[in-house]
């Protein structure tokens, strides 16, 4: 289990140790993230968070879709319909994540594109 950040601790090591915590209960995207860490009030430390994490291999949505198809469409699982509908909500999400990302680059130095 993770120590629970130090309330004043700088805000970029509190973002990391809860988007890690976030982490280790499931895989998650990245939209899934910047928005924990928006509800955690540190949505300005996102960009970097979601860099450090990639980097790390910790974030990949790709590999996400590809975990989440193969628990839905396996044996005895939700099937093709479901699975459809339960793709659409992620696939709307992710897609306002990377509108979100594309806007962000424009107005921010630190943005990554």
């Amino acid at each position: 289990m993770l120590p629970s950040p130090v309330p004043d601790s700088p805000p970029f090591a509190r973002a990391k140790a809860v988007a890690l915590r976030y982490l280790a209960s499931a895989g998650r995207t990245e939209a899934q993230v910047r928005a924990r860490l928006a509800r955690a009030d540190l949505a300005g430390e996102a960009d970097r968070v979601v860099g450090w994490l990639a980097s790390l291999g910790y974030l990949d949505d790709a590999a996400y879709a590809r975990a989440r198809a193969r628990a839905l469409l396996g044996p005895g699982r939700a099937g093709p319909r479901r699975s459809r509908r339960s793709w659409r909500t992620v696939s709307q999400a992710w897609r306002a994540s990377r509108r979100g990302k594309k806007s962000r680059s424009r107005h921010s130095p630190l943005a990554t594109t």
